[in-house]
């Protein structure tokens, strides 16, 4: 999770917090990066690990969704959207 310090203190928006791309997942495939924060899965708002939970525990493996993400870039954070495909971790 986004702690409500560090989004007030820092900026950073609320959302997932991600810290950790798996090699070869398809997150990575479509160009997520650690350090980003996923803000919507779909047509689901994530403002926490808790809502990003829900909303993957409600999908399935080959489902397709669009992850959307902010990224700290030189003049703040930007949104990124991705197409991905859901698959199994093994």
């Amino acid at each position: 999770d986004v702690t409500e310090s560090a989004n007030l203190e820092l900026g950073v928006p609320m959302g997932a917090y991600i810290t950790e791309v798996i090699v070869d997942s398809p997150a990575m495939q479509e160009g997520i990066q650690n350090g980003d924060v996923i803000i919507k899965i779909g047509t689901s708002d994530i403002t926490s690990f808790a809502d990003y939970k829900a909303t993957m525990l409600k999908s399935q493996p080959g489902d397709l969704t669009v992850v959307t993400v902010k990224r700290l870039g030189n003049e703040g954070y930007i949104d990124l959207s991705y197409d991905i495909t859901l698959g199994v971790l093994e």
